[in-house]
Formats: C-alpha cells, sequence, structure tokens
C-alpha cells in the first residue's frame, strides 16, 4: 500500500505487468481456462485471486507442504517451487474476483512484485520502509536479516501438537506469506503506527477495509492485506465480543488486532500449529478482561 501510494504501482494492474510470464502462467486454470493473466494485485491482496493456497492444500500426494516440511525439515523450497507446486499439483478455486479464499501463495507473488517495483531485496524494503522508520528493534525476516545486537534475540520454540517444529519454521521457505519475526511490544507499535496515519494515509488505510467473507474460516473476513473478526450483532452480544475487531491472525496461533470499540491493541501468540480456535478465545478473553478493568460498571 505504501507503493501504491507512491504511484509505484496501481491496485488494478494485472500481476503480468509485474512478473515474468513463466512465473504466473497457469497458476489459476479453473474449468479448463487460464485466468492468471486478469489477475489484479487488488485480488492479491484481498485473497481473490482464485489461487490455490500452496502450504495447506493437499497436493497429488495426498500431503500438504506443511506435512512435507515436517518430514524433511532441512529441505529448501524456493518462492519458485512454491509457485511450480501451485501449477502443477493443486486445483484452482474460483476465477479472480469471484470469492475470498486464503491462500499464502499470494503473498509469495506480492513479495515477489515489491522486489520487482523497488528493484530491492525484500527484506531491504521492509528495513527501509517499516522496521526502521518505526524503531522495530525485534523484528526481522527469517534468514534474510541478522538478529545481531539486537537487546533480545531468542525465538521461542514452535509446536505442531506435542511435536517441536522450531527447526522447520526457522527454514527460509517462509518469506513473504508469514517469515516475519517479532515481540508483541513490536507489534503493537506497529498496528498503532498504521491506525494512526503514521505508515499510509488514513484514505489509504480505509480502502483496505474493503471486506469479503473467507471461505471455511467462520466469523473472518478478509480487506487489503489485513482481517476482521464479525460476527453477527447478537452473538457478540452474547458472547460479549467486541464489534468490527480488525488486524491479522497468523499459523502458529499468533494474533494482532485493534479494538475500535475500546481503543485497544492486542497482541500475542499460544506457539501452536493449527490451533486458531484456542488463539482466538484467548485474544478475547484478554481483550474483555482489559475493557472491563477500565471500565467496571459498563
Amino acid at each position: 500500500m505504501k507503493l501504491y501510494e507512491q504511484s509505484s504501482l496501481r491496485l488494478d494492474d494485472p500481476i503480468s505487468k509485474c512478473l515474468p510470464q513463466n512465473l504466473i502462467q497457469r497458476l489459476n486454470v479453473y474449468q479448463g481456462r487460464d485466468y492468471s493473466h486478469q489477475i489484479t494485485i487488488e485480488q492479491l491482496l484481498a485473497h481473490t485471486s482464485g489461487i490455490p493456497d500452496y502450504y495447506d492444500e493437499k497436493g497429488k500426494d495426498g500431503k500438504t507442504l506443511f506435512e512435507i516440511l515436517k518430514s524433511d525439515p532441512q529441505r529448501l523450497w524456493s518462492v519458485e517451487d512454491q509457485i511450480a507446486r501451485v501449477r502443477d499439483d493443486l486445483q484452482s478455486r474460483s476465477i479472480p474476483g469471484e470469492k475470498a479464499f486464503y491462500s499464502d501463495t499470494n503473498y509469495q507473488l506480492l513479495g515477489k512484485i515489491i522486489e520487482s517495483r523497488t528493484g530491492k531485496p525484500l527484506q531491504k524494503v521492509l528495513s527501509e520502509l517499516l522496521f526502521l522508520p518505526l524503531n522495530l528493534r525485534h523484528t526481522w525476516l527469517v534468514g534474510h536479516t541478522s538478529p545481531q545486537n539486537r537487546p533480545s534475540v531468542h525465538v521461542a520454540d514452535v509446536f505442531s501438537g506435542d511435536e517441536n517444529i522450531t527447526k522447520m519454521r526457522a527454514n527460509t521457505f517462509y518469506w513473504a506469506d508469514g517469515g516475519i519475526v517479532s515481540t508483541t511490544d513490536d507489534e503493537v507499535m506497529f498496528l498503532k503506527a498504521l491506525k494512526e496515519g503514521l505508515i499510509i494515509k488514513p484514505a489509504t488505510l480505509e480502502l483496505m477495509h474493503h471486506w469479503n467473507p473467507i471461505e471455511n474460516t467462520g466469523p473472518f473476513q478478509y480487506g487489503f492485506g489485513i482481517m476482521r473478526i464479525k460476527f453477527p450483532s447478537f452473538i457478540e452480544w452474547a458472547l460479549d465480543i467486541p464489534p468490527n475487531v480488525w488486524g491479522h491472525s497468523g499459523s502458529l496461533g499468533s494474533f494482532l488486532y485493534y479494538s475500535p470499540e475500546n481503543d485497544l491493541y492486542i497482541a500475542g501468540t499460544i506457539n501452536q500449529a493449527n490451533d486458531d480456535k484456542t488463539a482466538f478465545l484467548l485474544m478475547i478473553r484478554a481483550m474483555n478482561a482489559v475493557a472491563h478493568a477500565n471500565n467496571p460498571k459498563g
């Protein structure tokens, strides 16, 4: 969105304008027709590209890439390898723009677009535009930006059930789609700067709040790079859930959200893969505890 504000790209640009043909061809072949060249940057941001998720969807061997990585955490997968898996092994979800379906592939392609438009590696762009200006001293991209000379450099262990998958998550395989290491303090600093117009203009943030329901995710809706948790009003009242909470969740039970009703930022993690329910309930309970403590008569 910063590149959009700088006129380095347009959201309605087709990805074929930004990326080489051999990378994007046949990324979305739906019902026998190749829609890959019609996909726009906006559709990648909104997860409406129809491109399948290289990470969580099962290939022809019946395994997800997450399962493959768990069995062989030392294997290196380039972004090109991941995209080739989409092309050769997975089924497209829909024509572009039809519906929202969360796909990590979209973020990998957005990373490639950032590099194409800036002429710099993604990690350098992140440092120059975000980490350094916001003084995020404990935030870096896995395997790319050295954490040397940082006051806190130990990365927490992460698990899949009882299995420690820290080595797998340290693989540079994780890139634009979830390769950033951070702390709760840095995360809140980032989200507060985003909300207060210190990263992008308020009008640009408002543009990002163009919500679509995400298939198979219950109350989660998606804008341009951000999520909203939105239940029907009667459920929000019954469960004491703040309305219109927005931010983002992560695949390891991490969460970073803002509640406009309470003017409250919250960040945390359970360091556990594939347990979104526990992370969500923890976040809501923490939000309510703080909100009630600040307003005991409410």
